[in-house]
């Protein structure tokens, strides 16, 4: 699972909160431009759009550990979790306040 994937599925669940997780392919344009000060996106960049594959088999064989084939669930529960111990920085639009003036006669 790639980040547009994720990103469409975290946009999915959080968009009726007003949390915006952009599922476009913008993003790695975001990550290049964040890897000029930030060394974790610097990191990101040259795996960007690579498919990388992982065996575990021998977790499975010698841990007897069954893997969860779905990650839907289990990456809206951890958004879920860094939201609530404020890991992800709250960029929400703030509700506007009215900006009528009032006249009092």
């Amino acid at each position: 699972m790639w980040f547009p994937k994720i990103g469409a599925i975290l946009h999915e669940e959080f968009e009726q909160h007003g949390w915006r997780f952009d599922p476009n392919e913008l993003a790695l344009c975001r990550m290049k431009l964040s890897s000029i000060y930030n060394a974790d996106a610097r990191q990101l960049v040259p795996r960007w759009g690579k498919e990388v594959k992982f065996d575990n088999s021998k977790s499975k064989s010698v841990l007897g550990i069954e893997y969860e084939k779905d990650l839907k669930p289990m990456l809206i529960a951890m958004a879920y979790t860094m939201l609530e111990n404020n890991c992800m920085i709250d960029k929400r639009p703030k509700p506007k306040k009215d900006k009528k003036k009032r006249y009092v006669e």
